[in-house]
Order: C-alpha cells, then sequence, then structure tokens
C-alpha cells in the first residue's frame, strides 16, 4: 500500500450574491479571459462558473435565496467569500480511508460532483478551521473546464 499524499490544489471556491457581476470583475478588472460555461446544480440551489488561471482555478458560487444552504453563509458575509479549498486526490477510496484512519470526519458520503469525478467535504472542526473538499483527479484535463467561446 502507498503512503497517501495530496494532490494538487483544484480550486478555491468562493460564494458570491451575484454570480455575473462576479464574472464581470473577474473578466473586465482582474483580465481573465478563461471563465467556464454556467454549471447549475437545481437540487442545490447553486450556480457556479470557474475562473481558469494558469495555476489552478477560481470556483464562482452563487446560491439560490430559498433553496440552498448555502445562502446562510450570504447571510454572515453579504458581499461573499471563500467558502472552501479542493485538493486532487489520485484514488477517493483511499483517500476517505485515510483522512477517517486520522480522525478527520467526513461531512457526506463521497458523491459525484459536477466536474463528472467523486467529491467529499471534509469537517472543518478537524481539518484547522478549514472546510476542504477532496476530488478525485478528473480522467479529463481539467484545465479548460467547459469554457465557453467568450469570457461573459
Amino acid at each position: 500500500m502507498t503512503k497517501f499524499q495530496l494532490g494538487s490544489l483544484h480550486h478555491i471556491g468562493l460564494v458570491v450574491p451575484d454570480l455575473d457581476a462576479s464574472v464581470a470583475y473577474y473578466r473586465d478588472v482582474m483580465g481573465v479571459s478563461e471563465i467556464s460555461d454556467l454549471y447549475q446544480i437545481p437540487d442545490r440551489g447553486l450556480k457556479i462558473r470557474f475562473v481558469n488561471l494558469l495555476t489552478g482555478r477560481v470556483e464562482l458560487i452563487e446560491p439560490d435565496r430559498k433553496t440552498s444552504s448555502l445562502y446562510k453563509f450570504l447571510d454572515e458575509y453579504p458581499k461573499g467569500g471563500q467558502h472552501h479549498i479542493c485538493f486532487e486526490v489520485e484514488n477517493m477510496r483511499e483517500a476517505t480511508s485515510h483522512m477517517e484512519n486520522q480522525g478527520v470526519r467526513l461531512l457526506s458520503e463521497p458523491f459525484m460532483g459536477i466536474l463528472g469525478s467523486p467529491i467529499v467535504f471534509l469537517n472543518p472542526d478537524d481539518t484547522q478551521g478549514v472546510l476542504i473538499e477532496l476530488m478525485e483527479t478528473p480522467l479529463l484535463g481539467t484545465h479548460t473546464l467547459g469554457l465557453s467561446s467568450r469570457a461573459g
């Protein structure tokens, strides 16, 4: 058995009050031209776009006021802010087993994420106060993440 090793930083997740305004900010002010198409998760009340950078991504997450549990985050931080960081792991089963053996609790069982790879969130009480997402390294490259033909 190989020793567990955390993989690359995949993205930093930000909860935002207005996805369109956040996309415009990264495009117009920060000069980012590679921004993904819209991902929607209706059953969780989320709209998501990825800002693709040379060394990683920023995940912009807009929760719906009526249906998303993440809206409570905006109640506390009306302007939005950092929600989680996501690291890649080679094998989700090995990663979760390692975490549990280290006393790190999972917030749920791993489930399929919007990029087609298993993901799981770790309890921030066990990770120095940081909400950490683990994502099994996608089979397809993660550098283009559904890029639209334009940044808007």
